[in-house]
């Protein structure tokens, strides 16, 4: 350097990005983020991942918006705004009281993301040998089998059976009905002898 010289530093402040997370049915889940976003944004680069919660009864879908896809937790690096919006859906639980008494199919059938809303299903109740179908009990109710169902939300649906009895109580009742019968045909018998 042969003179003085004068050197400004100029300072530019780094950028921040936002990411907005919303839920396509407020009521089914939760989106955390990690780390969580601060007032001003993220770092640009700065991974985040962000972890999609169902709340009882729903099931993680998807991804919308400026994410795509199914993976959970799933992980992202900010380099613009973003917005994204995490997708729910119900799910259909069905129990079986007792549980040997038979088995309940779906259909269509129930994947891993659970139904889209409004979607139509319709439940068979088959019971197993020994057992027959006694009504539907829970969210719905009824004797309809099988039984169309809207999944407009959470459901929850218990099939029952009834276990057949193995005492021939059938034949019991034919019994003590023929054995009346037949003592009232006697005494009729006899009535008609003792006029004679």
């Amino acid at each position: 350097m042969t003179q003085n010289k004068t050197v400004t530093a100029a300072l530019v402040p780094a950028s921040r990005y936002v990411l907005v997370t919303n839920i396509a049915l407020p009521e089914s889940g939760a989106v955390t983020l990690s780390p969580l976003q601060p007032a001003e944004g993220y770092l640009a680069g700065e991974n985040v991942a962000l972890s999609a919660n169902a709340n009882p009864g729903y099931v993680f879908s998807h991804w919308e918006g400026s994410l795509e896809g199914s993976a959970n937790p799933y992980d992202i690096v900010i380099d613009d705004n973003s917005s994204v919006t995490a997708v729910f859906n119900p799910t259909v639980q069905v129990i079986r009281n007792p549980s040997a008494g038979g088995t309940v199919t779906m259909e269509p059938a129930q994947g891993p993301g659970g139904y889209v809303p409004a979607t139509e299903v319709v439940l068979s109740a088959v019971a197993a040998e020994g057992y027959i179908f006694n009504g539907w009990s829970g969210d719905v109710s009824g004797f309809d089998n099988p039984l169309p169902l809207t999944v407009d939300g959470p459901k929850n649906v218990t099939a029952n059976f009834l276990a057949q009895s193995s005492f021939p109580w059938r034949w019991v009742i034919i019994g003590v009905v023929g054995f009346f019968l037949l003592a009232l045909l006697a005494y009729f018998v006899r009535s008609e002898l003792s006029r004679d």
